[in-house]
């Protein structure tokens, strides 16, 4: 997926990121790859997360790269290839320890862009500021498409 010249400008728009035609490539942290080598896939999980936000417990963090590589490893090694990681914006996504976290483990991860309730979404993007929030995720998306290489 190429995104042109908008990059960082006012005018960011969902449109962009609509494919023009049907392609058999999924868009992953380290790359594009092609759909047959997918492969089997984990689709919910967390790698990189702090959920102790909302459950109170400090017990619910992970920021261990090592103890993630180690264990996708495994994965690897039982016949995984993949990982759908869906951890949202406000409970610590982390593009940049998602990528490292693929490479040194030869696990594939695709990675999504959300907020996990309406209570969670940062202040002023109200009813009437959806078009905000839209605008921060769609940023959000090109930073890291272009961090990956993929812009």
């Amino acid at each position: 997926m190429r995104l042109g010249n908008g990059f960082g400008s006012h005018n960011c728009r969902f449109e962009e990121f609509k494919l023009v035609k049907q392609t058999s490539t999924i868009v992953t942290v380290t790359g594009e790859i092609a759909v047959d080598n997918l492969g089997q896939t984990l689709a919910h999980e967390h790698l990189w997360c702090d959920i102790s936000v909302q459950s109170r417990r400090q017990d619910n963090v992970l920021h261990d790269a090592s103890l993630m590589v180690d264990e996708l490893k495994y994965f690897r090694k039982v016949g995984g290839s993949a990982i759908v990681e869906v951890t949202p914006e406000d409970l610590g996504r982390n593009g940049r320890k998602l990528k490292e976290i693929s490479e040194v483990s030869g696990v594939q991860i695709v990675s999504g862009i959300a907020f996990t309730m309406k209570a969670s979404i940062p202040h002023g993007y109200g009813k009437r500021r959806w078009s905000r929030l839209r605008t921060t995720l769609c940023f959000t998306l090109k930073r890291e498409l272009k961090m990956f290489a993929l812009a």
